[in-house]
């Protein structure tokens, strides 16, 4: 026991160093690009491990993960499948986002991730020493052979959805509405293994502060009626993919003017209500998380104001208003009117004490 922890001590030791160092572009991006569409092989590596422990939701029948069993047979006793087999919780489905804290592939690196809620769920130990464990199963496993024999298939997957996004223009519209060069990076990751489910991570500058830069976004491909000689498809709707980019983008666009403004933002603190059972309900727990919710849900109604319909703007701020983001319904009209229907203000960010000012006044 005293040798393992030693293991385990020295293991982490070295995930600090490396949490210092440079960190590459994800897998599958390019320097000049603002778009990924690809399979994260963080993410990926996380699913085998938890099906091999029947710990992740089956797939649809598809060759795909025909292949991935045979593949991966032999280690269905790995230590890494054993540890998160132990989990005495049931594993939630987005688990598997913490193969974030994965990079520098084919040279695998593990970032050690700050990460709250999941250490809150599995404690923090067994966390990381699963994640110690996965990057072992990944070297024992020869994962790379297997996802690189596979890129091709990948590749072919991915294109499609990339075209869509690309021609939604989501990217343009939402600098344009900040005025600003800076932009969030959108990694769409697809999921060939998971046809039950989406999500986007929140957390990603927990994970591995490397990519704080970047909106990330992890996908199935929704298809029940695919067989063992099958392949997924991966879809996504116009709606969606502006409501992920406008939302996730815009908590990165206003960071720079949160820090800025600290002083006036935390003036307003009395606007919270820890109480609130809304607040508890969106696991809201305090002023300044509250404010950048409802700030960003803000700017989302706008756009879709600008760009979709009147009565999309209308819908988005009733919906807010009744999932108890109480201060939409006044700072998107405020935004509207005074930020895009002006030419009174260089970017978002100069507008910004403007608007805490009216709510100031408006509480």
């Amino acid at each position: 026991m005293k040798q393992l922890l030693s293991f385990f001590a020295l293991l982490s030791f070295c995930t600090r160093v490396h949490a210092q160092e440079h960190t590459p572009l994800p897998y599958g991006s390019k320097a000049n690009s603002n778009l990924t569409v690809y399979v994260h092989p963080g993410c990926e590596l996380m699913s085998v491990v938890q099906l091999l422990a029947d710990k992740y939701p089956k797939s649809t029948p598809s060759a795909y993960y025909e292949e991935m069993k045979q593949y991966f047979a032999p280690y269905v006793n790995h230590p890494a499948v054993q540890w998160i087999r132990s989990f005495k919780k049931s594993i939630y489905t987005d688990f598997t986002e913490l193969g974030w804290a994965f990079d520098n592939f084919p040279d695998i690196r593990l970032t050690r991730p700050e990460v709250p809620n999941w250490f809150r769920h599995y404690g923090r130990d067994s966390v990381l020493q699963y994640l110690e464990l996965v990057k072992q199963f990944y070297k024992d496993a020869n994962f790379w052979q297997f996802y690189s024999s596979h890129e091709p298939q990948y590749k072919k997957w991915s294109a499609d959805l990339y075209k869509k996004i690309e021609d939604s223009a989501s990217v343009s519209k939402l600098t344009g509405f900040y005025k600003t060069e800076h932009t969030a990076h959108l990694y769409i990751g697809i999921e060939p293994l998971n046809n039950w489910g989406a999500h986007a991570i929140t957390n990603l500058n927990n994970i591995n502060p490397g990519y704080k830069d970047y909106v990330a976004y992890e996908t199935g491909y929704f298809n029940d009626t695919a067989s063992i000689h099958g392949q997924p498809r991966f879809t996504a709707g116009t709606e969606t993919i502006y409501h992920l980019l406008w939302h996730e983008g815009s908590h990165i666009m206003i960071n720079d003017a949160m820090k800025q403004y600290e002083a006036k933002v935390n003036s307003l603190s009395s606007l919270f209500n820890g109480e609130d059972e809304g607040m508890k309900r969106n696991n809201i727990s305090n002023w300044e998380y509250c404010l950048n919710e409802n700030i960003v849900r803000s700017v989302v109604a706008c756009l879709f104001r600008k760009y979709k319909s009147y009565r999309a703007y209308e819908k988005t701020i009733s919906k807010e208003d009744a999932s108890d983001f109480i201060y939409v319904k006044k700072l998107a009209p405020f935004i509207w009117t005074e930020y895009l229907g002006t030419e009174k203000y260089a970017d978002f960010n100069a507008f910004f004490p403007v608007m805490l000012d009216y709510l100031a006044k408006n509480p």
